[in-house]
């Protein structure tokens, strides 16, 4: 589905718009916002992502192949802080060549490929509507055409504009912006149907204050936007939407009945996530969790859909915005932080240096215990948030509620230890370790490497691959990180709860996808995995119900009682007990090996 938005007027809020829609989007389909401005692109340079990556390096990739799935795209997109994926464009109009004449892709056929959860709705910021404009033929192939317009301007000009620009795209439909819902006599004189209404472009910004705009006011009116847009899509053609997709999504019970003869999707275990889950953390064993079995070969999604939050400066809750890459750890990053398990911070020296076993050269040297510990938080907090922090940021992550006399004095004290101390191991790199360009800091791509890139890289691939080996290598690389340990393991810090949480989420969709090509075919697999997945998510009973199961199809009866003790006693730490469902199914199970 292609819906393409552009402004009938500068500065009239399109891309504003275009994020909060993609934002909204009210079905489970993979949604993906593109820069298509003849101007030349701005996103990137604005959140701190890179203008070559994207509509540049997709169509340089993409050659005459062409693009043929959700998995070609998985190197060239950015995440905006909002939590929207974006193909950005170059900020050289002349780069933007391929509006006109398309080499490598065509952006209306990216928009019918098919992906795991559905078909891919791209939102395609235009810049200004015009009849002459290059983007014309993509105006014409679009599902919608929104035209956002300010409603102060004279309703004259407005009527004259869209009456043309009606008369050319029959598909146009408008939005208009102020600070007033828009009259109920506004609509005809525009001759196209005004489906919504938002606040002025600065009131609804990802990094405004709203202007005195209730932020829940400003989700309430995106939503319905973003609905309307998808139900007048829906009219032009079939198997858009229903009624079903549209309704706000639940989450399952976390308890199945006993009927499910083979394992399937897992729900998500909510007990022991954050209070729990720290107390644990804090003792963590420095020892890493049992690897994941290798295998011979975004998600479905958890099946629980949050609202978009449109508070002022949203952050992303997993961090998603990664900047992914094809290859991982090249040779000119001597940094690698290893967040998974206990915190390691590894240096690479470019040659080598002289190891203790004669001549031979130590490719790495773990260096985590000459930093301190505030440094090393930052250096985690950096690292889970790719696109960089402001340093008010900064300040409220690492100092909460609490926070020093003199913030920005504080700030650049951690840095200045942070950066001496690197300086004083590794020497001149070459490369800085931190990015300031954005105005926001972040830690320098080319200088440090994090396993967090690796797994957020494989995360996305998991959600938006259309190949089904591919999806399942991206799901044994997110299993085979998430089981190296928490996050940080030995941090105990607020700001990890909820990036831990969201690994665990990706993890545990990652095992329901892997049970699912095991079933039937190697049990032992399976079993494997769901052994590794206990490590994981300990008091997920979902997990436990399936391994009775396997236990039993593989003729060891004899640990059935032995894992129902360890579900007890794991439950147990956190105030549970098994199910009436899950010890029901023990007994049966013994009953019949019996």
């Amino acid at each position: 589905m292609l819906i393409a938005i552009a402004g009938l007027h500068p500065s009239a809020g399109a891309s504003t718009t275009a994020l909060l829609l993609a934002a909204a989007w009210p079905t489970g389909q993979p949604v993906i916002v593109v820069e298509a401005d003849p101007r030349g692109g701005k996103l990137a340079r604005r959140c701190g992502g890179d203008p070559a990556r994207g509509v540049a390096s997709l169509t340089a990739a993409a050659g005459k192949s062409g693009v043929r799935g959700l998995g070609d795209l998985a190197d060239h997109l950015q995440w905006h802080p909002v939590g929207v994926a974006y193909l950005a464009a170059p900020e050289r109009p002349g780069n933007l060549a391929w509006l006109s004449a398309p080499s490598g892709f065509d952006l209306a056929g990216l928009a019918r490929t098919g992906g795991p959860t559905g078909e891919l709705v791209v939102v395609a910021d235009c810049g200004l509507v015009s009849q002459d404009s290059s983007t014309a033929a993509l105006f014409d192939g679009a599902d919608v055409l929104l035209v956002v317009a300010d409603q102060h301007r004279p309703a004259s000009v407005l009527a004259a504009h869209t009456r043309e620009l009606a008369a050319r795209f029959p598909r146009m439909a408008i939005v208009l912006t102020g600070p007033r819902s828009i009259p109920a006599t506004f609509s005809p004189e525009l001759d196209a149907a005004v489906i919504g209404w938002l606040p002025p472009p600065a009131a609804t910004g990802p990094t405004s204050n709203n202007g005195g705009a209730d932020a829940s006011e400003v989700g309430t009116y995106v939503r319905a936007l973003a609905a309307a847009v998808c139900t007048r899509a829906a009219e032009d053609r079939s198997g858009c939407a229903t009624d079903d997709q549209l309704r706000p999504r639940r989450r399952g019970p976390l308890r199945r009945p006993i009927r499910s003869a083979a394992p399937t999707v897992y729900a998500i275990s909510a007990r022991g996530s954050f209070a729990h889950s720290r107390s644990r953390l804090a003792t963590a064993s420095a020892t890493p969790l049992p690897a994941v079995p290798a295998l011979a070969g975004p998600l479905p999604q958890p099946a629980a859909v949050p609202e978009t939050d449109f508070s002022p400066v949203p952050e992303p809750a997993h961090a998603s915005g990664a900047p992914h890459t094809s290859e991982f750890a090249p040779a000119a990053q001597c940094l690698h932080v290893r967040l998974f398990g206990p915190l390691r911070v590894m240096w690479r020296p470019r040659q080598g240096i002289a190891g203790q076993a004669g001549s031979e050269a130590v490719t790495e040297v773990e260096i985590t215990a000459r930093l301190q510990p505030r440094s090393r938080e930052l250096l985690v907090l950096l690292a889970i948030h790719p696109h960089g922090l402001t340093r008010a940021q900064l300040v409220d992550a690492l100092w909460g509620p609490r926070p020093p006399a003199r913030p920005g004095n504080a700030v650049c004290t951690t840095l200045a230890r942070l950066r001496n101390t690197l300086a004083d191991i590794t020497g001149d790199t070459g490369q800085p370790l931190l990015d300031t360009s954005s105005g926001r800091l972040r830690l320098n791509p080319a200088a440090v490497h994090s396993d967090y890139a690796e797994f957020t890289n494989a995360a996305m691939r998991r959600r938006h691959s259309g190949d089904d080996d591919e999806r399942r290598r991206a799901c044994a690389r997110v299993l085979e990180l998430a089981a190296s340990g928490p996050l940080a393991a030995d941090l105990d810090v607020e700001f990890l709860d909820p990036i831990r949480e969201s690994v665990r989420r990706d993890a545990i969709a990652s095992v329901g996808i892997l049970i699912r090509s095991h079933t039937g075919k190697d049990p032992s697999a399976a079993l494997r995995l769901l052994e590794s997945a206990i490590d994981i998510d300990p008091h997920n009973e979902n997990f436990y119900r399936d391994m009775l199961r396997l236990y039993f199809e593989l003729g060891e009866h004899y640990v059935i009682g032995n894992t129902v003790n360890l579900l007890t006693s794991r439950l147990a730490q956190i105030g549970e007990k098994p199910s009436k469902t899950i010890r029901a199914l023990a007994r049966q199970l013994d009953e019949k090996a019996s």
